[in-house]
């Protein structure tokens, strides 16, 4: 497909009648890298490589000889120049990672969804994390909520299922024909997964809860936020037809919506769990929740186990060997991994393009919530646990306390987290980022699950802290990977500056060029009406034969005594063009006087030779000639 493309637009670019059309070949490259539709590989190689050469080949065409190659030589140069810099400018920071053919779909997406649902940049990166921009909040107010029970709320806005270059997505297409059928049944049932927490509450018996009424101020619409543990049945539905069960959306852009949630329901999960397993037997409300929990758990497992080969091989490297543990096991040692491993910094941003979690897990090791949260997910995917990404806000229980109930959140409380999914209770949030952690919020039953019991220590760091072990490690780098990080360093801090100099530079010999040929255009011109008559015949019919040539490019600057009947068909002023020859050929050959009205007979074809060449020019081709060629 390349090759046709290739072939046909370079056939028509050397056919086409203009030199502007040997430029659409760079065009199409161009910009098809920005959106995402070309590699830089070969193909682009390829594309450029055609391009220079149908350049070449339409100046030579469009000239005599030399002069056509004199004219695609520079232009071939600058162009290749100004591509090589712009290449090596994004080889230099890592960018080409971004530009993939997969991720273009999700960029075109998202930008759209932008366009529809938010009035103002989202702080977060909803899911893409192919350049994960530094967390810089502004303070304005996102949402404002209303609560009956001060507790910490997470209030769930998108949640990502998949993550595959660098994006977390929703289920696969094949996923939702797998599993429609089993959404349709469950939903019939009453069992929504986003708000399962409160229906397991709900099947053994507790039934308190309590209202919020949230407010959207300026957070994106498309989101309905809710809390962990809201009830379905109450004040908020969720779309009894879709398949899945991640974010709540509105279609609408609801603006204020109320809702029934349990109080402290995830403090008590695992507690809840422990009850429903011992009333299975006697109750026939649990077994029925069990059972639909059970085929959806079936579906759980399948769906949100997965990770790519590389990013096993990355965990395994930092976890050791993959095995299967207990949600509690698995929390345990992730968060003590990260406490210890990870340095947070609310300002950590530059992965540009590279995978997110490598970056994190093996390359600055610093981040934000984004960053955990994706690690958090992951790593609880590697110890056997179903976990998903999360993003939304989270409000503290002492701030809903301190401000009575009612909270204008802002985007300080923008956040990210994991969430995993508890044997037959539900989806419950996890929590790794330093400053966030609050395990207390769990409370386990006698010893705990598993065996393992209490609360796992808040390890989390200052963001001035940084793990002594480091200074060793440097130590025992090797000389090359010494000598990498320092090329790598180096790029990173004064590439950018060197190659955007060097661009400037070219940038400003080209400007000097013009400025060059603008200033000789005007010298010229002035002896257009200088008190010399005999060079102001000379100069005006070298000017109208440099417009006639750009008409008539095979034209023959030697013989043009012959050229009349040339010049005639082509120009309605040519039948002027013998007397003109002949006026030149007395200014450059005689010792004659050169009289008035021979100068103002050349002057008035000169520029009736222009105006006849500017009528067949677009306006595009006029700006061509007016700023790059400088012929008027």
């Amino acid at each position: 497909l390349i090759s046709a493309i290739v072939g046909v637009v370079a056939a028509f670019t050397t056919r086409a009648g203009s030199l502007w059309a040997a430029f659409i070949l760079p065009v199409i490259a161009g910009v098809g890298i920005a959106c995402g539709l070309f590699p830089l590989g070969w193909e682009v190689g390829l594309f450029f490589a055609v391009a220079a050469l149908s350049l070449v080949g339409k100046a030579v065409r469009g000239g005599s000889g030399s002069s056509g190659v004199r004219t695609a030589l520079p232009a071939v140069a600058l162009s290749a120049a100004g591509c090589a810099l712009a290449i090596a400018l994004v080889a230099s920071t890592g960018l080409y990672r971004v530009f993939d053919a997969a991720g273009a779909p999700q960029t075109i997406a998202q930008w759209r969804h932008s366009v529809a649902y938010e009035s103002e940049p989202n702080i977060l990166p909803e899911g893409d994390l192919r350049n994960i921009e530094a967390f810089v909040p502004t303070g304005r107010t996102e949402l404002s909520i209303t609560m009956d029970a001060p507790e910490t709320v997470y209030l769930r806005g998108f949640v990502g299922e998949h993550y595959s270059d660098g994006v977390w997505g929703g289920l696969t297409p094949d996923e939702n024909r797998t599993y429609r059928d089993l959404f349709y049944t469950l939903h019939q049932q009453g069992f929504y997964g986003q708000s399962q927490l409160a229906g397991a509450y709900e099947a053994s018996g507790q039934t308190g809860t309590a209202t919020m009424t949230i407010s959207n101020i300026r957070a994106c619409r498309h989101y309905l936020y809710a809390p962990y543990g809201f009830s379905q049945s109450d004040y908020l539905r969720t779309n009894e037809r879709l398949i899945g069960d991640a974010a709540i959306t509105s279609s609408g852009g609801a603006a204020q919506w109320g809702l029934a949630y349990v109080p402290g329901a995830v403090g008590g999960s695992y507690v809840l769990q422990t009850e429903l397993d011992e009333a299975v037997s006697s109750s026939e409300r649990v077994r029925s929740y069990l059972q639909a929990e059970s085929a959806y758990r079936d579906m759980v497992y399948d769906v949100y186990l997965g990770l790519s080969k590389e990013h096993i091989e990355l965990l395994e490297e930092c976890l050791g060997q993959r095995e299967h543990l207990s949600t509690t096991q698995a929390r345990s040692r992730i968060a003590t991994y990260l406490a210890n491993n990870q340095y947070y910094q609310s300002t950590a941003a530059g992965n540009a393009g590279q995978d997110a979690l490598e970056w994190f897990l093996s390359g600055d090791r610093i981040g934000h919530s984004v960053h955990y949260a994706m690690a958090a997910t992951c790593m609880l995917r590697y110890f056997g646990v179903p976990a998903r990404y999360v993003e939304g806000y989270v409000v503290t229980s002492d701030v809903v306390q301190a401000s009575k109930g009612s909270v204008d959140v802002t985007d300080r409380n923008a956040h990210a987290w994991a969430e995993f999914y508890l044997d037959g209770v539900g989806w419950l949030p996890f929590e790794t980022t330093p400053g966030f952690r609050n395990d207390n919020m769990y409370a386990y039953p006698g010893i705990g699950e598993d065996g393992i019991g209490g609360e796992i220590a808040d390890v989390g760091k200052d963001e001035e802290e940084w793990p002594e072990e480091e200074e060793e490690e440097d130590e025992e780098e090797s000389e090359e990977g010494f000598l990498l990080e320092r090329i790598a360093a180096f790029l990173s801090t004064w590439g950018k500056a060197i190659l955007l100099g060097l661009l400037a530079a070219l940038l400003a010999i080209a400007v000097a060029a013009v400025v060059a040929r603008r200033a000789r255009l005007g010298r010229l011109l002035a002896l257009f009406d200088g008190p010399d008559r005999r060079t102001a015949v000379l100069a005006a019919f070298a000017y109208a034969v440099s417009i006639i040539s750009s008409r008539l490019p095979s034209i023959d600057h030697t013989l043009l005594d012959q050229a009349d009947d040339q010049v005639k068909g082509a120009f309605a002023c040519g039948d002027r063009f013998g007397a003109c020859v002949a006026a030149n050929d007395r200014a450059r050959f005689s010792t004659h006087e050169i009289t008035e009205e021979q100068r103002s007979e050349v002057v008035r074809f000169a520029q009736d030779v222009l105006e006849e060449y500017k009528g067949t020019r677009n306006f595009a081709q006029r700006l061509y000639d007016r700023i790059v060629l400088c012929l008027y």
